[in-house]
């Protein structure tokens, strides 16, 4: 019986070693001038061209936060930007509602930048921005920020900390779910964090 508890404890920690490791240094949700903002620092487990080119797959989103019912690229004016059109479930405790969203993605080096076109989408405002560094070997450090004004109205009391919480929950999941493709992504490419 010692010897079964022992390989299962190696077993663990063979494979907690391998486990996606998000840290986050940074995160902090907030409500300002009517607008959800969210910003977060973390390192993640894979390396940066890997992250990168998850993150530029756009017509996979859906695997990567199950709030996206769709998201697919409606045009690309050039080779480095995307009109992207996705639609969410958006869900404030009880009440949930279908968010559709209209975004111009700019893609630079290791950065995107997705603004919202309010006349396509029902937001006011949306802005995210997103800068990925190379940290330790293997390993890639991400700043996110996101504004956000709904075009719809959010009860303030109760969906208004819900709404926090929910943007804050979805974007951990979302960078949770980049981690993990970006290192199976790596590892089928042979590349060893």
């Amino acid at each position: 019986m010692l010897c079964l508890r022992r390989l299962v404890v190696l077993c663990l920690v063979a494979w907690s070693a391998r486990a996606p490791a998000l840290d986050i240094q940074r995160s902090q949700a907030s409500f300002v001038e009517q607008e959800y903002r969210f910003e977060l620092t973390a390192v993640i487990d894979a390396p940066v061209e890997y992250v990168e080119a998850t993150l530029r797959d756009y017509e996979s989103y859906k695997t990567l936060d199950a709030r996206i019912l769709e998201a697919r690229v409606i045009e690309r004016p050039t080779d480095h930007t995307a009109t992207l059109a996705t639609t969410l479930r958006a869900c404030f405790g009880p009440i949930c509602r279908s968010v559709k969203r209209v975004e111009q993605v700019e893609e630079t080096p290791h950065a995107l930048v997705a603004i919202t076109d309010p006349t396509r989408s029902d937001m006011k405002l949306g802005e995210t921005r997103m800068q990925l560094e190379a940290a330790e070997p293997g390993r890639t450090r991400i700043n996110y920020q996101t504004r956000l004004k709904p075009d719809f109205w959010i009860p303030a009391l109760i969906a208004r900390r819900l709404m926090l919480e929910t943007l804050e929950d979805a974007t951990l999941d979302l960078i949770r779910n980049v981690e993990r493709k970006a290192r199976e992504e790596a590892s089928e490419h042979n590349v060893v964090n």
